[in-house]
């Protein structure tokens, strides 16, 4: 109950202002990241079904905590898959370009977190390979 609120509230804060606008495509840019929110809240709960957590196993019981986490994958991959397409369609609307510049604008811009500054390539575990889709 606690998860629940917890998720409404962040979905809220982040995204409440998009529920409310006029603005072409904001709602589903809204929904994209609440399906973003549920997606990661329920594979949580499945990796807590199946590793058979001491206090949950004996009250319930194995074969139903497996019963229930296959039935929680029927929910996981429909909302896995309307994430990534609810904020490409919602984004291609909001900035009025195509539906392929707007996947491609997301698929070449995603990996912030890979880009790395001259002084940090030189620290590199990797040595002198990169892990950019830099061209250099």
């Amino acid at each position: 109950m606690i998860h629940t609120c917890a998720l409404g509230g962040a979905w809220w804060h982040i995204s409440g202002a998009l529920t409310s606008s006029g603005a072409p495509g904001s709602r589903l840019v809204a929904l994209g990241r609440l399906a973003g929110l549920l997606v990661g809240s329920a594979v949580l709960v499945q990796l807590a079904l199946v590793s058979r957590l001491p206090w949950i196993e004996p009250s319930v019981g194995c074969d139903r905590l497996y019963r229930l986490h296959r039935y929680l994958g029927f929910v996981v991959a429909p909302l896995f898959l309307s994430h990534p397409v609810l904020l490409t369609f919602g984004y291609a609307r909001q900035y009025q370009v195509s539906l392929g510049r707007q996947f491609m604008d997301i698929a070449t811009g995603w990996p912030y977190a890979r880009r790395r500054s001259r002084e940090s390539r030189s620290s590199s575990p990797f040595g002198r390979f990169r892990i950019s889709n830099e061209i250099t």
